[in-house]
């Protein structure tokens, strides 16, 4: 259009559309803000140009055919989702919030028009569990594969194999999301099993710590027999302990051969270990008390 190359770029789409307004009055010659006088004299020749004029003649045909208009004027669909974003997470709206949003009025209260209306019954009355995006498209028809419906200029839908391929990276972050989670369960068990393990190691160290106290102390022990002897074992005990000394002692080795003979043949009778004299008893204060005979059933064990 512009073959001047000392011509400056022409300006935005809301200045081109604010002087083509100003192309159907009189010729003015003064440009209005921001376009030179070059750039403003291209632009009127354009606009009253046929080629302008058929392009604007169909423009208004198609704009003659819109059931649903929306309440941004001149405002794009995208500025007015920029504008309306959550000011604390940024979030922007949705295509559905903003559809409603746009074509509802709040100074009249009501709907813009009678499609509006009639596509919001629809969308209320659906049934069944839809995505909100499956609910839009079932009220408001398939896609056009130029644009998203609702969304203005600059959107278009995906592709086919860009859904297949959303749908696997979804399933993919959905595995992984699961593995995670199964790693974070066993490092926690993991991580108690260790302070468990922990506990168990310093209980088995405090008492491998006692070991040497332990050993010193039994060493004690054995090397002082007689002190212990006294505080560990009663009268009654020590008093058996010597008599069984003074039996063994004054056994000789025919004596032994004999017990060991008898304790072979399990028939023989009864059998007596004689008892000590009768003044070594009445001399022996500890035997005093003893009985005259002991008498055993069967051979008391030597070894």
């Amino acid at each position: 259009m512009l073959q001047n190359s000392k011509l400056r770029p022409v300006p935005s789409l809301s200045s081109m559309r604010q002087c083509s307004m100003l192309a159907g009055r009189k010729f003015q010659r003064i440009p209005p803000e921001g376009i030179t006088v070059e750039n403003w004299q291209v632009l009127i020749d354009y606009f009253e140009s046929d080629e302008f004029k058929e392009v604007s003649d169909r423009n208004k045909r198609n704009r003659d055919k819109l059931k649903m208009a929306h309440t941004c004027g001149r405002k794009s669909i995208a500025q007015y989702c920029y504008e309306e974003r959550d000011p604390e997470t940024g979030q922007e709206l949705t295509r559905t919030s903003t559809w409603i949003k746009t074509r509802f009025s709040n100074k009249k209260k009501d709907w813009i028009d009678d499609a509006s209306r009639e596509a919001y019954v629809r969308g209320v009355d659906t049934e069944g569990p839809v995505s909100e995006d499956e609910a839009f498209i079932k009220v408001l028809g398939p896609e056009k594969p130029s644009r998203l419906r609702g969304c203005g200029d600059g959107l278009k839908p995906p592709s086919k194999r860009g859904e297949s391929i959303n749908q696997e990276l979804a399933k993919e972050n959905e595995e992984l999301r699961k593995q995670v989670d199964a790693n974070r369960e066993c490092t926690q068990s993991l991580m108690r099993e260790n302070n468990e393990l922990a506990s168990r190691l310093e209980s088995l160290e405090s008492q491998f710590s006692q070991i040497p106290t332990i050993l010193q102390n039994l060493s004690q022990f054995v090397q002082t027999p007689s002190n212990n002897v006294s505080h560990f074992t009663s009268p009654r005990q020590g008093h058996l302990e010597q008599r069984r000394d003074r039996l063994w002692k004054s056994l000789k080795s025919e004596d032994l051969l004999n017990i060991l003979c008898q304790t072979n043949n399990p028939s023989s009778p009864r059998w007596f270990v004689d008892r000590p004299r009768s003044r070594q008893r009445r001399h022996d204060p500890l035997m005093k008390h003893e009985p005259p005979l002991d008498i055993f059933d069967t051979p008391p064990t030597i070894f």
